[in-house]
């Protein structure tokens, strides 16, 4: 049982591990971890709901075609505020966050897109709650399994090559 749960989503995941994607280093948190940890906060009192998802075919790299699974859901959390700096100590929280993802089904070289996309939703609504769920680990939108949008003229695809470049010379 968490006792000063304020403290601990603003505490830094011990949970993360660093991967290499595109060469570069990033840290995130792999799912069985983040299911640990929502448990902890909510003592097995959370669950998704409204899960959405859909595939459709977007132009690839070299005049190819890749097929790319968009999915989204909420997550809904439920936990007690137990620390004494609250004075509503005891009473029951329920937050709804919502997480999406969007990513190249080739990327994963599993058949379960449903599965993996649901997991992806929930670590990106999870995130939302704070630090120690990986909410500062990386300071681009970056998606693990997503190639950059292709097409010409894409306004999302300049700005995060802006950020991307931006951030690798500060």
């Amino acid at each position: 049982m968490l006792k000063n749960i304020d403290k601990w989503l603003k505490q830094d995941p011990k949970e993360a591990v660093e991967i290499l994607i595109d060469g570069k280093k990033v840290k995130i948190i792999p799912q069985k971890d983040i299911e640990t940890l929502l448990d902890q906060l909510t003592d097995q009192n959370w669950d998704t709901i409204n899960f959405k998802s859909s595939t459709r075919l977007a132009p690839g790299p070299n005049n190819t075609v890749v097929t790319l699974m968009d999915a989204s859901l909420e997550l809904v959390v439920r936990y007690k505020v137990r620390s004494s700096a609250h004075a509503s100590i005891g009473k029951e929280i329920t937050r709804t966050l919502t997480g999406a993802i969007t990513f190249d089904v080739a990327y994963f070289g599993n058949n379960y897109h449903n599965n993996t996309a649901k997991s992806l939703c929930i670590s990106n609504a999870a995130s939302d709650l704070g630090n120690r769920f990986g909410k500062s680990l990386n300071p681009l939108p970056l998606m693990i399994g997503m190639n950059p949008p292709t097409t010409g003229g894409n306004k999302i695809l300049e700005t995060l090559t802006g950020l991307k470049e931006k951030t690798s010379t500060e």
